[in-house]
């Protein structure tokens, strides 16, 4: 649904940039879009993509740890009146 969802908004609409960020446990269990989030950047849907994996690695990384990395391009966003999704 959510695949189907953003295709067709991107689809329909590509005056905008999508810049995405995700939050999830594992990648092996919980990444369960992998392969239709990877077509979208390489297709150029997505603009950008950030994920979040915090069980993963020794070094916990959360949503908020993305957001803090990416400040700069948040706050840009944000400036032109655009719109970030936060997931997890």
């Amino acid at each position: 649904m959510l695949v189907r969802q953003f295709y067709l908004l991107a689809v329909e609409t590509k005056v905008f940039t999508y810049r995405f960020i995700f939050l999830f446990i594992f990648e092996a269990i919980d990444y369960i879009y992998a392969d239709e989030l990877d077509t979208f950047v390489k297709n150029g849907t997505i603009d950008k993509l950030f994920c979040a994996f915090s069980r993963d690695a020794e070094k916990k990384v959360y949503v908020q740890n993305l957001l803090q990395e990416q400040r700069e391009l948040v706050w840009n966003v944000i400036n032109k009146n655009g719109h970030i999704y936060v997931c997890g």
